[in-house]
């Protein structure tokens, strides 16, 4: 996973997600967490758990590639300048067994 050049901002930033296992992954638009750099050391931001969970899904097919632009506003409110990264969770379908998953991280400046 990377950001998309040019597309972090105060409120979410679009990021690249290319499937180059040799499994198909599926993930929701949460969960994803936002985590700040400070001293040198990484710290995960407080998230408005009050908010609830959006019920998209998407699958990540092999040797493909998607964008996702993920907007936190509503769930971290917005980002002064500093920087940042989003860690997400991938999973196979549940038809899988074992299930694998995967973590992705992606590191983006806010100007």
């Amino acid at each position: 996973m990377a950001d998309v050049k040019g597309t972090a901002r105060p409120d979410g930033v679009t990021v690249t997600i290319v499937n180059d296992t040799t499994w198909e992954f599926m993930s929701s638009t949460y969960p994803y967490c936002l985590q700040v750099k400070h001293l040198g050391l990484w710290f995960p931001l407080w998230r408005d758990f009050t908010a609830g969970y959006k019920g998209e899904a998407f699958c990540y097919e092999l040797k493909s590639a998607q964008n996702i632009e993920l907007r936190w506003k509503g769930d971290y409110g917005t980002r002064g300048p500093g920087q940042y990264r989003v860690l997400m969770q991938l999973k196979t379908p549940q038809s899988d067994a074992p299930r694998k998953s995967i973590l992705l991280s992606a590191e983006f400046a806010i100007q």
